[in-house]
């Protein structure tokens, strides 16, 4: 795998984001690109030492539903993973977010936190996740950001707008997520 970054500015979102009353979880009524399988693509030309997946969207209600998918990818590879564990050789891709370092020219906070599986005997520790050469990443948590990503974010193109970044500019459209996501390798090296 090769590819340091990959940008997803404002993806369609599904027409009808549903949540379920009995469990709170978020379900898609109707198509849409950011899908398990997109990411299990995304996952696998990805860099694991620099790679990083920003996605900026001005709906929260999305931004939840993309966490809670790579939630679901994340326990159901630690499903199989328990599965094949027996023969040494298990080992599943996931995504974690990465560390969000302070940067004094964006304003951005800590919007929620979804938990990852961290599976097994190793639900405290992080030692069986290869690609995490970040000792202060949240390694086991989506999270979700209110905000600019900002340069840290690779968002560093000035001058340039778009057609969001000019409604953004006249007050038009005040609020936006983001989730900003590294790969991982789970199971046994």
């Amino acid at each position: 795998p090769s590819v340091s970054a990959i940008f997803i500015n404002h993806p369609q979102p599904p027409e009808k984001i549903l949540e379920t009353k009995a469990n709170g979880r978020l379900s898609s009524q109707g198509k849409h690109l950011l899908t398990k399988e997109f990411f299990t693509s995304l996952h696998r030309i990805l860099s694991l030492s620099t790679g990083r997946i920003t996605i900026v969207t001005d709906s929260q209600q999305y931004a939840q539903l993309l966490a809670q998918i790579l939630v679901d990818m994340a326990e159901s590879t630690h499903r199989k993973s328990a599965l094949e564990q027996g023969d040494g050789e298990a080992q599943v891709a996931v995504f974690v977010s990465a560390e969000m370092p302070s940067d004094s020219h964006s304003r951005r906070q800590l919007e929620q936190r979804f938990t990852l599986p961290t599976g097994g005997s190793n639900s405290n520790s992080n030692s069986n996740m290869r690609g995490n050469n970040n000792s202060n990443s949240s390694s086991s948590s989506i999270d979700i950001w209110r905000g600019e990503p900002g340069e840290v974010g690779g968002h560093v193109a000035q001058g340039a707008s778009s057609y969001f970044d000019r409604m953004w500019l006249k007050g038009n459209k005040s609020k936006r997520w983001f989730l900003f996501l590294k790969p991982v390798h789970i199971g046994s090296s």
